[in-house]
């Protein structure tokens, strides 16, 4: 397949239905690109066949084109008040915008669930094996950008103040999703984030993780309150060690 064909099409959209110039909206496409690449990393080292391969394309491809939408609505991104996911999928499905790849129709479920839930805290428990394998690669490729844009963004300012409960620490360690509902202070969006590297379906994405250097991007631009340095370090110690260790998922 001719991926810079789709590329094309992609930034087309972008650029015909939005205003490229917002600096959010260059930085949501630049994130999109940047997830495929991360998928199509991810799915060399898993060793995935063409045919699969050009599925997670698709769904990296497709995932946040509700951010752009949701740029033009409210000026920022917030997933309490937008389901980007639900309404990537309006654009998709509802407005036809799928109806411009050569996709057989036996995959729009498939689709229509990842791009759905890649931004949900967990996945539903009867996802077929199939369907749970091409949702974890775009949550593991999505959470790897996640670092970067991060660490790259202007005026952005990560803090470790302190940590607002028990309940986002217990599910840091335990290596479970953090409800966006609970964060209370800067301290507990930054174990948010950090918690990703926790969630992580495969050591592939570990692999791709420490040759892309996003998560050390990241940690460096963190401006730490001297009172909370010591569980700040206990915390990147846990990371480096679970970087290191074995995740979940089997294939």
């Amino acid at each position: 397949m001719d991926y810079t064909i789709e590329f094309k099409k992609f930034k087309n959209f972008i650029k015909d239905n939005y205003d490229y110039d917002n600096d959010l909206i260059k930085s949501k496409y630049i994130h999109t690109l940047s997830v495929v690449k991360i998928t199509m990393m991810l799915c060399k080292k898993l060793g995935l066949n063409e045919k699969d391969t050009i599925l997670a394309f698709y769904l990296a491809l497709f995932h946040d084109l509700g951010r752009f939408r949701e740029v033009e609505r409210q000026s920022v991104f917030n997933n309490l008040k937008f389901d980007h996911g639900a309404y990537s999928n309006k654009i998709l499905f509802n407005d036809g915008f799928i109806d411009n790849f050569n996709i057989n129709e036996n995959d729009y479920l498939l689709i229509k669930k990842a791009v759905y839930l890649h931004n949900k805290k967990d996945l539903p428990k009867e996802l077929t094996d199939r369907e749970k394998m091409f949702c974890e690669i775009l949550r593991d490729a999505d959470r790897i950008d996640i670092f970067r844009a991060l660490a790259t963004q202007d005026g952005y300012k990560a803090i470790f103040d302190n940590v607002s409960s028990d309940k986002i620490l217990n599910a840091f360690y335990n290596g479970e999703s953090i409800d966006i509902k609970d964060l209370k202070s800067r301290g507990d969006r930054v174990i948010l984030r950090l918690g990703f590297v926790k969630l992580f379906s495969f050591n592939e994405s570990n692999e791709v993780l420490n040759e892309l250097g996003y998560l050390d991007d990241y940690i460096n631009i963190i401006k730490v309150n001297e009172e909370s340095r010591e569980l700040f370090e206990n915390i990147v110690n846990d990371i480096k060690k679970d970087l290191k260790g074995e995740k979940k998922y089997v294939r």
